[in-house]
């Protein structure tokens, strides 16, 4: 699987293979872009996007389908937290909830449904969502330059998906025209939030806002995992060191945040490429997918609901979306005791 990125300065290709710990990177290429090519994620000169696209497979001498990293502004990840309804309302609330978050209309995203857990409280909905006319695009050019469309993804998605952590943890991606943080919960992303500064003190308060805001949502986060330098590493590891001198010792210990470096044996020049070549690993959200399958849906929701596991559900379209969640949960009611 080729992992192809398409920033507002150049398209990157990469390719690798992980074995165990072991990930090897066996091809990858860059081509440099002017002005007014990308904006946004939205392609605005195709002609010169299928030149380099054409190039690139040139230089890489590879063709097929890739995983498209694309930006966070077009790849939108959010956790939506659904206060408790009435089974009958939970429809139109679900929806009023997407309208208030998503960056267009529901008609127009394809929009990716993950079951994260319902308590007391509420139900909380991992929604990832890609405009249509966005993916029709990239399609169309792609296969104009002898591609097809596999996956698609964010760099902070995709290296996320690489470390294959079951428990829930946090992401900071740094390396990335655009840096951002990723929760991930039950080994699935959640939640996917820009960087406004890539300063070590900046990201340090960012994190400290989410893991606040997730412990007092009852989903704590105690592992942090790091895309960055050694030396902007070494500045946040240093912010989750447990105190020496703590009169609670045992409680700060118990609360303690480990943190993780990825991909520690990049070359500093090389970082930039980290969350393409995870990419290339073939994880994304499939957007060959649909609704089609009921029997699979009617498993994988009730397995949702009798373990509080997470599983991935596509569904296209806001009727789509939100019919079959009605009519799941009328086949599965739920009860909760207080």
């Amino acid at each position: 699987m080729l992992g192809l990125q398409c920033t507002e300065s150049s398209i990157r290709a990469a390719a690798a293979k992980k074995s165990g710990q072991l990930l090897s990177v066996h091809a990858r290429a860059e081509q440099k872009l002017g002005k007014d090519v990308f904006a946004g994620g939205e392609v605005l000169d195709q002609e010169k996007v299928i030149e380099a696209l054409v190039k690139l497979k040139k230089t890489l001498k590879k063709s097929g389908k890739v995983t498209l990293c694309l930006s966070p502004r077009v790849v939108f990840t959010h956790l939506l937290r659904v206060p408790k309804v009435r089974s009958g309302r939970l429809t139109n609330v679900v929806r009023t909830e997407l309208e208030a978050v998503l960056p267009e209309e529901i008609e127009d995203m394809q929009i990716h449904f993950t079951p994260i857990r319902r308590d007391k409280s509420g139900t909380r909905i991992a929604v990832t969502a890609v405009k249509k006319d966005i993916l029709e695009s990239y399609k169309d050019l792609l296969k104009k330059s002898k591609f097809s469309l596999g996956n698609v993804t964010t760099t902070g998605l995709a290296l996320g998906d690489m470390l294959k952590h079951e428990d829930t943890f946090m992401l900071v991606n740094i390396e990335d025209e655009e840096p951002s943080i990723v929760v991930f919960i039950g080994g699935f992303p959640v939640d996917e939030q820009l960087l406004s500064s890539s300063a070590a003190q900046s990201v340090l308060s960012t994190v400290r806002s989410l893991l606040a805001e997730y412990k007092e949502d009852d989903m704590p986060v105690q592992h942090i995992a790091v895309h960055s330098s050694k030396e902007f590493f070494a500045k946040i590891e240093q912010g989750f060191i447990p105190k020496k001198v703590a009169k609670e010792k045992r409680e700060e210990m118990e609360e303690a945040v480990t943190v993780e470096h990825v991909l520690p044996s990049l070359k500093k020049a090389d970082l930039v490429w980290g969350g393409l070549i995870a990419s290339s690993l073939g994880k994304g959200l499939d957007v060959r997918k649909s609704a089609s399958s009921w029997p699979f849906m009617q498993t994988v929701l009730l397995g949702f609901f009798a373990v509080v596991a997470a599983y991935f559900v596509w569904t296209i379209g806001s009727v789509q979306i939100l019919g079959v969640w009605a009519e799941i949960q009328s086949w599965f009611p739920i009860s909760i005791s207080l």
